[in-house]
């Protein structure tokens, strides 16, 4: 390896979000040690452990699913060789709560000794950003990765003619009467409601999907891919699945949800206000609903917003 230590480990700790890290140590592998062939899979099941190449959809034919899964279940590096006799192994990288990567690597010809320390380094800078960034309770993503990954969507959202036919809905939903279950059963119980509510979040909406807790009780969730019609479907089993669920000591419970288009040109405020304000008709007209910006501005019941001239910064 031609450069020094020094300027490998800022490389990798100079990158901003799990993204860029992983981008990073893999140009840095390819530099250090080009004959490797590195390859990343995402677990993207909470409920049932599946995985997929990162940045793909699926697995495809000749990918080694039995054992990512090994590596997966025994949370420890583990070697083989393949059917031509290329010696590889997996190592596992752990986020808030679980195993979140597995990285592939060929080591025939390679200096495992570099190799491995890159992949420590990895692994610790992994784990201290994923901790930075999901809530400690729930773990899903915290007010911090919302507005990290909202500025990037909305960006990406200004460059629509980059991806024609990309819709996305931004949700913001809330335990209704949550500060009753605290006052009547205490802070304990109240921390497991909104643990089994993350919990039915991750089981009802896709693996790409961005859950938070946007705040004590309040939640948000963009929907990637999807038209409004299609978001307040989803949306709508959401509210179901948790007013049928069981909460252990209170029993049933409900929650209200307001929905908006991400559109071509919006603002991290003003896509937060106009869900905003359709968590709030929702919570006013009797709770225990969803219901979309687009159609309450369209019937009359709610006021457009006003553009605004200030920078999302206020909002933070």
């Amino acid at each position: 390896m031609d450069r020094s230590c020094f300027e490998v480990v800022f490389q990798i700790l100079q990158a901003r979000d799990t993204d860029c890290l992983i981008k990073a140590m893999e140009a840095v592998i390819a530099e250090a040690l080009p004959d490797v062939h590195t390859q990343i899979f995402e677990v993207i099941s909470t409920s049932t452990i599946e995985f997929r190449p990162y940045g793909s959809r699926s697995l495809e034919s000749g990918d080694p699913e039995r054992q990512l899964m090994q590596a997966y279940l025994l949370k420890d590096v583990i070697h083989y060789s393949d059917s031509s006799g290329n010696n590889t192994a997996i190592y596992p990288v752990s986020g808030v709560g679980k195993i979140k990567l597995l990285i592939k690597v060929d080591t025939a010809g390679a200096d495992v000794e570099i190799l491995e320390q890159l992949i420590l380094l990895f692994r610790s800078q992994y784990i201290l950003m994923d901790k930075n960034n999901h809530d400690a309770l729930t773990s899903l993503f915290n007010r911090q990765a919302f507005e990290e990954k909202m500025l990037g969507l909305i960006k990406h959202a200004q460059r629509r003619d980059e991806s024609p036919g990309e819709r996305h809905c931004f949700a913001l939903l809330d335990i209704d009467h949550f500060k009753n279950v605290n006052d009547t059963y205490g802070h304990l119980y109240g921390d497991e409601v909104l643990i089994l509510f993350a919990g039915i979040m991750g089981q009802t909406f896709r693996s790409n999907d961005l859950l938070f807790r946007y705040g004590g009780e309040e939640f948000a969730v963009l929907l990637r891919d999807v038209s409004l019609d299609i978001a307040q479907i989803v949306l709508e089993r959401f509210r179901s699945n948790v007013e049928l669920y069981e909460f252990p000591q209170i029993g049933r419970i409900t929650m209200s949800a307001g929905v908006a288009e991400v559109t071509d040109s919006p603002t991290v405020v003003s896509l937060v206000e106009s869900a905003d304000k359709a968590l709030y008709y929702s919570k006013e007209n009797g709770r225990n609903q969803v219901n979309s910006y687009e159609r309450l501005v369209a019937a009359g019941k709610i006021s457009a917003n006003e553009i605004s001239q200030e920078g999302d910064i206020e909002l933070f």
